[in-house]
């Protein structure tokens, strides 16, 4: 059901699932506790959620649709719901918050009780509800289509579902817990701006000293993580914050061993497009390129942002410098235009450098992901935007094949890139299946074919030097 996909939505509707519906059901009290209820695009959540609640009661013949939760995974007709992504997962934690086991939805479900629905998730303290007080603000403010459960007296049985087991046990990777750990503190530091609250900067940098010790251990990991995590609650393109703080903080480490500034320069690159709070949700949520109304809209980001972070008692000149630069060029270009013309400090370029070969390798609904060398290419054209030595040490640094990134040889053979080796085109790979990685210097027959998910380079194409 991912409609930033460009995926046709009413054909999605007609295959929709409960996992659907928990995806959706998630997303929208995410948002809604973002934009409030009363924005246009909770308005279009709701008529999404209701259509296929439709397919769903009428694929049960009127009866009622219900997702319950229990022992951490959430459940529908007894049956885990094991494609459930990262914001289904979200729905789980918000009926946890009341004391619940579960959500029905019936056939007369509407827009009110949607409605009233979103109104718990506003609640500051939705455990002094429970589920008692929910049914009852349900009721009063909708039709009584929806209903909150009680906790179940029993865990609904795996029993005869092979997948189950696995998934019930399902260990989750010290980097999947990086990223997780980002991703819900971007999600909380929006709430919490939402809220007029600015006290986080502390928090953030804890989050980015863990990421860092994660990248000094395992940066193949970290990064091979971020490229397959997706999530439809993604408004404020979180991914795209986390991806651009990891790659700064992993070029950081090779021009500097200052512990202390490369915390404060990943904090300022999982933060630099915090202006997007102030930005218009449909401008966020366009699903393709930007009109030149939109565009300038979001172009206001920077200045929001800078804003934000120097209201922040704790204000570090750095986050407030890179949040209000990260779009300004050397030579006084970019945006947003300022009176004086200031010289940008080292940090801002090296967040500007990631911030740009993260949107041109990033698959986008507008256009597909570039491979490293393409987008090498783009970059090294951009006279004037980006500083042409520190470019090029990031290139040494990420390399051709970038750490994390799945790879095949020409023999057909799959991997994935653990390290640089100071040779752009000839990483250290560990192929599947095997435990000792191959320096591709010594495999000088063994050439890397196309990334995964990249068009395919032409032949006469050669690596970036």
């Amino acid at each position: 059901m991912c409609r930033e996909s460009g995926i046709d939505i009413v054909a999605e509707v007609e295959n929709a699932t409960v996992t659907d519906l928990a995806e959706e059901l998630s997303s929208l009290i995410l948002q809604a506790r973002f934009f409030g209820r009363g924005h246009r695009v909770i308005a279009e959540g709701i008529d999404l959620v209701l259509r296929i609640c439709a397919r769903l009661h009428a694929a049960r013949r009127g009866g009622p649709v219900t997702i319950g939760c229990a022992d951490g995974l959430l459940f529908a007709d007894s049956r885990p719901l094991l494609r459930a992504d990262r914001a289904a997962q979200k729905l789980r934690p918000f009926l946890e918050s009341l004391g619940a086991g579960g959500i029905t939805m019936e056939p007369e479900c509407g827009a009110e009780d949607l409605r009233a629905l979103l109104g718990l998730a506003e609640c500051r303290k939705p455990e002094e509800l429970g589920v008692a007080g929910a049914n009852r603000e349900l009721a009063a403010n909708g039709t009584g289509g929806i209903r909150i459960l009680p906790l179940y007296s029993e865990t609904p049985s795996l029993e005869g579902d092979r997948e189950a087991p696995q998934a019930a046990q399902r260990i989750v990777t010290v980097s999947e817990r990086v990223y997780e750990g980002l991703f819900d503190h971007l999600t909380e530091v929006m709430l919490r701006l939402v809220r007029g609250e600015l006290h986080f900067l502390e928090e953030t940098q804890a989050e980015v000293e863990r990421t860092l010790s994660r990248l000094s251990e395992d940066a193949a990991s970290v990064f091979d993580t971020i490229q397959r995590e997706t999530s439809r609650s993604d408004v404020f393109q979180f991914r795209h914050s986390i991806r651009v703080g990891c790659l700064a903080l992993e070029f950081a480490r090779a021009l500097t061993d200052d512990r202390e500034l490369l915390l404060r320069l990943g904090t300022a690159a999982l933060l630099h497009d915090v202006g997007k709070r102030d930005v218009p949700p449909e401008v966020l949520r366009h699903p393709g390129r930007l009109s030149g109304e939109m565009l300038e809209a979001m172009r206001q980001h920077p200045r929001y942002g800078a804003r934000l972070l120097l209201r922040m008692p704790d204000s570090d000149p750095l986050a407030v410098a890179i949040a209000f630069c990260h779009h300004r060029r050397s030579d006084g270009g970019g945006y947003p235009e300022s009176v004086d013309l200031a010289e940008l400090s080292l940090a801002t370029h090296v967040v500007k450098i990631c911030d740009v070969y993260e949107a041109l390798t990033a698959e986008r609904p507008y256009k597909p992901r570039m491979t490293p060398r393409r987008a090498y290419r783009v970059m090294i054209g951009m006279s004037g935007q980006l500083d042409p030595a520190l470019l090029h040490r990031f290139i040494d640094v990420v390399g051709v094949w970038p750490v994390g990134e799945r790879v095949r040889l020409r023999s057909g053979a799959v991997g994935r890139v653990v390290a640089q080796t100071g040779c752009h085109d000839r990483p250290v790979i560990r192929l599947e299946g095997e435990r000792d990685p191959v320096d591709l210097r010594g495999a000088r027959g063994d050439d890397l074919g196309p990334v995964a998910g990249c068009p395919v380079e032409h032949p006469e194409e050669q690596p970036v030097s």
